[in-house]
């Protein structure tokens, strides 16, 4: 993950490429710009086993914050990544 990313695609390309069942945001992020502590259009798998776009925010948590500090994974076995 980088600091930042840009949606290429609308939303109804999104929505039609992902396979998403159900739609969360309710469009309601126009942007196509997402950067950390921002909230930006997430695609994910839910406990029910709908696939649903979301609005989350953006970034990699850091005991419960967003971490500035981390921009990219590069190294999974970091024991910054250990709980």
């Amino acid at each position: 993950m980088c600091s930042k990313y840009t949606i290429e695609v609308l939303f109804d390309e999104l929505w039609r490429r992902s396979k998403a069942t159900r739609d969360i945001t309710n469009r309601a992020n126009r942007s196509q710009e997402a950067y950390p502590d921002r909230v930006a259009p997430v695609v994910r798998n839910t406990a029910d086993g709908e696939r649903e776009i979301a609005n989350l925010t953006w970034g990699m948590p850091s005991k419960g914050k967003p971490d500035y500090g981390v921009t990219n994974i590069r190294k999974t076995d970091s024991p910054h990544w250990r709980r």
